[in-house]
């Protein structure tokens, strides 16, 4: 006698358990979505599929967004696992009429970022290029293929339209010092117009009521905000600008900050002999106002007080010690670079208070300013 279920029952039992694995497979696929079921819907290998989630080279842009927008759709963040050492690249963008140049302000970030590179144990690449090179290219691509996993941007503009590409393609960046004002997470800015209000303010305490500024960016927005916090100390206090007292930077004449500051305190003077003290909106154009007031025997501070912006390391070593705004720039630079690791990790970008106050700019008083009774 057989014990056992017979072939009829076993053909029921088979066919009862197919739809509920079915089903149950089923559930399971809409429960967890892997690779595999975005490369089945996108009719790509899931080799492609995942290149194009890591942004790689390899895959074009075009594609990168479909995959990615699939991707959002079903909420799916790829692991990633990898040996890989992370590359961090400075990217510079350059302007016609200012080609890229290793001065102290570019120095100091660098050294920053260099710094946390060193102290992670990440790499960092440097990558410079011209802004209507870098909005025509796919730039994603390119830098993929530098190997570079995210990048600290410096000089940025409202018309870096490369960063809506690295946007869309969730490139991670941070930048630093833009020439705009817009609004963003993740930016880095200094309030130009308000350190330049206090330093303007600064004087007018010492007394001075005949102040002039030196501008060598007034088409920029830096230039635009340092100008407008001048301007805006002068009307607080009741005293009327002056266009004689406002010297510009022309590109056909001067050759860097420090010829156009010697060039420009020689005009203020003659146009404004009555001039008591002066503002320049870089640190270099207030030493080669230093330099010419030197050379030609006029004092500061006792006939002219002079304010400068930046506060580079050899800045105290002036002759006299020059009174500045502190830009912390290697403090920015260091920060910068954290920010777009943490963003490669595929965390948020996150500022502490601590950091608020290591990135804190103020003015710092020395000896190359002084009361109006001294002149």
């Amino acid at each position: 006698m057989n014990s056992g279920i017979g072939y009829a029952e076993c053909n029921k039992v088979q066919h009862f358990l197919q739809p509920l694995g079915q089903v149950a497979m089923a559930n399971v696929r809409s429960k967890k979505t892997s690779i595999y079921t975005l490369s089945e819907e996108l009719g790509l290998s899931p080799a492609t599929v995942s290149r194009a989630l890591n942004n790689h080279p390899a895959v074009s842009a075009t594609v990168r967004a479909k995959v990615q927008q699939v991707a959002d759709r079903y909420k799916y963040k790829p692991r990633f696992v990898s040996n890989k050492v992370t590359n961090i690249c400075v990217l510079i963008q350059q302007y016609d009429e200012h080609p890229l140049d290793f001065g102290a302000f570019l120095s100091q970030t660098l050294e920053g970022i260099a710094q946390y590179c060193r102290h992670e144990d990440v790499e960092m690449s440097l990558y410079s290029s011209g802004i209507h090179e870098l909005n025509e290219c796919d730039l994603v691509r390119e830098l993929r293929r530098r190997n570079a996993d995210g990048a600290v941007v410096l000089r940025a503009s409202n018309q870096s339209e490369y960063l809506v590409q690295f946007d869309g393609q969730r490139f991670p960046y941070f930048c630093l010092f833009n020439n705009d004002d817009r609004p963003s997470e993740r930016v880095l800015l200094i309030d130009d117009e308000q350190l330049a209000y206090r330093a303007v303010e600064h004087l007018i305490g010492l007394g001075h009521r005949r102040i002039g500024i030196m501008v060598s960016t007034a088409d920029r927005h830096t230039g635009r905000s340092r100008w407008e916090g001048y301007r805006r100390a002068l009307r607080e206090h009741g005293i009327e600008e002056d266009d004689r007292l406002a010297a510009t930077a022309d590109a056909t004449r001067h050759r860097g900050d420090l010829v156009f500051g010697a060039s420009a305190i020689e005009e203020l003077l003659a146009r404004f002999p009555d001039m008591t003290a002066a503002f320049a909106t870089s640190e270099y154009i207030a030493r080669g106002a230093l330099a010419w007031l030197y050379d030609h025997g006029v004092a500061v501070p006792d006939r002219i007080s002079l304010v400068g912006f930046d506060d580079f390391p050899e800045t105290a070593y002036t002759c006299p010690p020059l009174t500045t705004v502190r830009i912390p720039y290697l403090e920015f630079g260091y920060e910068a670079a954290r920010q777009v690791h943490r963003l490669c990790r595929g965390l948020e970008v996150l500022l502490t208070d601590e950091t608020r106050d290591k990135l804190r700019c103020d003015l710092v008083t020395r000896k190359s300013t002084g009361g109006v009774g001294n002149c």
